[in-house]
C-alpha cells in the first residue's frame, strides 16, 4: 500500500483505516444517499408536484438508498478496484467501531480498548448515524418550531457533533471542513422557506457538504496519484 497521508499515522492498522477515505468515495457515496432524496422532495415540493406518483418515486429512492447503506462496502470496492487500488494499492477494509465479532466486544462498546491491528473506522456506526439522528431530530424541530432560526442554529451544534466525535478518529474533521455545515445554516434561514423546504433542507445539507468534501478529497487523491502507465503496471 502506497499512501501519503499529511498525518503520520504509526499503526499500520490505523494507516489502513485512514487509507479507506484517501479517495473521498465513502463521503461521497453518502452524500448521494442524502442529497439525492431531499433534493427531489424539495423539487417536488417547490413544483407543487404532490400526485400519487411523485410519493412513489420518494418512497423508491428511499428504498434505493438504504439498500445501498448494506451494500456501500460492496460498492465502495468496487469502485475502488477501479480508482484507488491501481494507484496506491490494496489495504484491508476497516472494521465497524465496534467490531462485535472482536472477542472483546464488551470493552471495545465501552471505548477502552481497540482491536490489536487498530484497523477500525467509526464511520458508519458513529458519523453517519450522528448525522442521520441529527437530522431526524432537525426536522422534528422544524415541524413544531416555525421560526427560520432554528436551522441555523441546529446545523451548528451537528457541526460541532462532528468535530468533536471525529477527532481522535481515522478520519477526522477539522474545524474549517465542518464550518460550511454551519454557514449553510445561516444561508438557508435567510431565504423565505416553506415549512416543508425548511424540514428537509438539513438533509440537504448534510448531503452536499459529504458530496463536497469527498469530490475535494478524490481530486487532491488523484492529483496526487497519477494512474500508472499501462507499461508500467506491475513494475515495483
Amino acid at each position: 500500500m502506497k499512501y501519503n497521508n499529511a498525518v503520520q499515522i504509526n499503526s499500520p492498522g490505523r494507516r489502513a483505516a485512514a487509507y479507506w477515505f484517501a479517495d473521498g468515495l465513502p463521503e461521497m457515496l453518502f452524500g448521494l444517499f442524502f442529497l439525492v432524496p431531499s433534493v427531489l422532495i424539495l423539487a417536488f415540493e417547490e413544483l407543487h408536484w404532490q400526485n400519487w406518483w411523485v410519493s412513489s418515486v420518494i418512497a423508491a429512492m428511499g428504498l434505493l438508498g438504504y439498500l445501498m447503506w448494506f451494500l456501500h462496502r460492496r460498492v465502495l470496492n468496487f469502485f475502488k478496484a477501479r480508482i484507488t487500488y491501481p494507484r496506491t494499492g490494496y489495504a484491508q477494509p476497516p472494521h465497524d467501531f465496534p467490531d462485535k465479532s472482536h472477542p472483546d466486544y464488551k470493552i471495545l462498546t465501552l471505548a477502552t480498548a481497540n482491536p490489536a491491528d487498530e484497523n477500525v473506522s467509526s464511520f458508519t456506526s458513529r458519523t453517519i448515524p450522528y448525522i442521520c439522528g441529527g437530522v431526524f431530530f432537525m426536522q422534528l424541530f422544524m415541524q413544531l418550531n416555525e421560526t427560520r432560526w432554528g436551522l441555523p442554529l441546529a446545523m451548528t451544534g451537528l457541526a460541532a457533533t462532528i468535530y468533536f466525535v471525529n477527532r481522535d478518529e481515522a478520519r477526522p474533521y477539522s474545524w474549517r471542513a465542518v464550518l460550511p455545515l454551519a454557514l449553510a445554516g445561516f444561508i438557508a434561514a435567510a431565504f423565505d422557506l416553506e415549512l416543508m423546504s425548511r424540514t428537509f433542507m438539513p438533509m440537504a445539507i448534510c448531503g452536499a457538504w459529504l458530496l463536497g468534501i469527498g469530490i475535494w478529497t478524490l481530486v487532491r487523491y488523484l492529483r496526487a496519484n497519477p494512474k500508472p502507465d499501462a507499461g508500467q503496471e506491475g513494475r515495483p
